[in-house]
């Protein structure tokens, strides 16, 4: 089994820790390397496993560096807990030899393909594993931004904005702004408007078969923020376009905390 180790290299923790692992698995696996520049590439990545040490940032990044490639991703939390980050660093190295004999679950986060398009000529393409937020290029400017399903028009959003998000990212951004808690498996997607002026407008999910198309109605200039990692412009005139994708990024399971065991803390839920 072939691993590459990729650490926050603003987090003295995370390098260490990673090194520390490195020395570990080298006697028991391939290791492939220590990453720790965060804008290099790893569309080329073979690894078998990827591990990634940081908070739900970094592992976002790494997601977006690995492009098409998809290896599985084991992600350390260092730092607060939280939701894509899962294993704690004292259960790693238990974590890693259940890994190495393969006794661990994977779950599949599907990720959301993003296009701009003007007269239907793609000017972009990109893919989220969260998120994308459509908001003014201009802060403090209300957006009027029209939504059609599959074609037909569903509802116009006047305010701060527009997020579209997985249901990975359903506890990121989405539920700061008052979108549903989801499974983070479900092959859905989610619209959550940002501070509406219209109290009717209220988060909407959709399946996985339904194609959304945002635009700017009054032709603003509008940016698109993906992942909270790049930024990219729709001009006047053009539309984006959403929809779920065949890709999924695996990510393995840690055995301790447990997807609702994270919401638990995080929330201070009690029982």
């Amino acid at each position: 089994m072939r691993f590459l180790l990729v650490a926050n290299s603003r987090k003295e923790q995370a390098v260490r820790i990673a090194q520390t692992a490195r020395t570990w698995l080298q006697s028991r696996a391939e290791v492939l390397g220590l990453e720790l520049d965060q804008n290099s590439s790893l569309h080329d990545c073979n690894a078998d496993v990827v591990i990634v040490f940081g908070g739900d940032g970094t592992v976002l990044n790494v997601v977006r560096r690995l492009g098409a490639a998809c290896p599985k991703l084991l992600t350390v939390n260092l730092g607060h807990l939280g939701f894509l980050a899962e294993v704690l660093p004292d259960d790693l190295e238990p974590m890693l030899e259940r890994v190495i004999a393969g006794q661990y679950r994977v779950s599949d986060r599907h990720l959301l393909q993003v296009r701009i398009l003007r007269e239907h000529h793609e000017q972009f393409c990109g893919h989220v594993l969260n998120e994308i937020v459509i908001r003014a290029t201009t802060p403090m400017r209300m957006l009027r931004l029209g939504l059609d399903v599959d074609g037909q028009f569903l509802t116009e959003y006047v305010g701060d904005g527009l997020i579209v998000a997985t249901p990975t990212g359903s506890t990121a951004y989405a539920l700061s702004a008052g979108g549903p808690i989801m499974n983070p498996e479900l092959r859905a997607m989610v619209t959550v408007p940002l501070c509406p002026h219209h109290l009717a407008n209220r988060p909407v999910v959709f399946g996985d078969d339904e194609v959304l198309t945002v635009r700017s109605d009054d032709n603003t200039e509008v940016v698109g923020i993906c992942d909270g990692q790049e930024q990219i412009v729709l001009p006047a005139g053009c539309h984006l376009e959403v929809r779920i994708t065949g890709r999924a990024m695996r990510m393995i399971l840690g055995e301790t905390v447990g997807r609702y065991g994270i919401l638990r803390a995080k929330f201070g839920w009690g029982g």
